[in-house]
């Protein structure tokens, strides 16, 4: 990359930082900072000949993932979670015989994911930050507004159990690629307790919403402030057919009453994006902004 600048822009949020230097193999590149992994205990070196936990591990490689190294992993049992950069992964290990895993070419080392690395920094900081208004009352009450990625493969109603046996609120669960996200709601000295549970990926500030449907309108017509000839020459979009290529949608939502949808290609039921983006698309004109 040139002069190396390079954006880590997700581990689903977890290495979303910006590195100016060449990246370095057995370092793991976090939010919360750069983890040298020859500092963590390496659990390929415990006794026990068999992995028995289920809970996410961190496995370090010496190399870019291949079709080779990945088939020899797979083969001992080994679940790939997600990547962090450089050159290691999350992972199960349940079943796999450590002896073995230490012995395929790449691996350097297996170690902990810990509690640490799971939780935004700076966090507790954005209360009374929050310009929406939902989150600004939330911040009037002290309380944490967030958005919970868990591991793939994760019990999503065992968590969702686990968040509020402990006193959050979880409003909502939704499917991300093949993450589950919870969103909670939470005191903030839940914060550590949340980020033990073995099925919690990581914790961010839930996304303070703004709408900007007033300067979008311009902006896409002339990117002149408020001049709008598109809708000045009486062109809202009534009566035309709009494609949309997403998610699921409730068909019998209020939104769509008869005739409105014409046709439709996907299985049964409804995500959170595709239903939204799908009734503003399909919203009459009185309700463009």
């Amino acid at each position: 990359m040139t002069r190396y600048f390079c954006w880590w822009t997700r581990f689903l949020r977890v290495a979303a930082i910006v590195c100016s230097a060449p990246l370095l193999g057995e370092v793991l590149y976090l939010q919360v900072g750069t983890i040298q992994t020859s500092g963590e205990p390496d659990l390929l070196g415990r006794e026990e000949s068999i992995f028995e936990a289920f809970e996410p591990r961190v496995l370090v490689l010496d190399r870019p993932m291949s079709d080779e190294l990945r088939n020899s992993l797979e083969v001992l049992g080994v679940q790939l979670l997600d990547y962090i950069p450089q050159h290691s992964f999350t992972v199960r290990l349940e079943g796999v015989n450590r002896r073995q895993l230490s012995q395929v070419p790449g691996v350097v080392r297996v170690i902990e994911y810990r509690d640490g690395w799971r939780v935004q920094p700076g966090i507790l900081a954005m209360v009374g930050s929050h310009q929406q208004s939902e989150r600004a009352a939330l911040d009037q009450q002290g309380l944490l507004a967030l958005v919970i990625s868990l591991h793939p493969g994760s019990d999503l109603e065992r968590a969702i159990l686990a968040l509020r046996a402990i006193g959050a609120t979880v409003s909502l669960a939704e499917k991300v690629g093949v993450h589950d996200e919870l969103s909670v709601i939470a005191e903030p000295d839940l914060l550590a307790e949340m980020a033990r549970l073995t099925s919690v990926l990581f914790i961010e500030d839930a996304p303070d919403i703004t709408y900007r449907n007033a300067t979008t309108r311009w902006i896409i017509q002339t990117n002149v402030t408020n001049q709008t000839p598109v809708y000045d020459n009486g062109i809202h979009g009534e009566g035309q057919v709009i494609g949309v290529l997403d998610g699921r949608v409730d068909q019998s939502h209020c939104s769509f009453p008869a005739g409105k949808i014409i046709a439709y290609n996907s299985t049964a039921g409804t995500d959170g994006h595709a239903e939204s983006i799908t009734i503003l698309a399909g919203s009459p004109t009185k309700h463009h902004w």
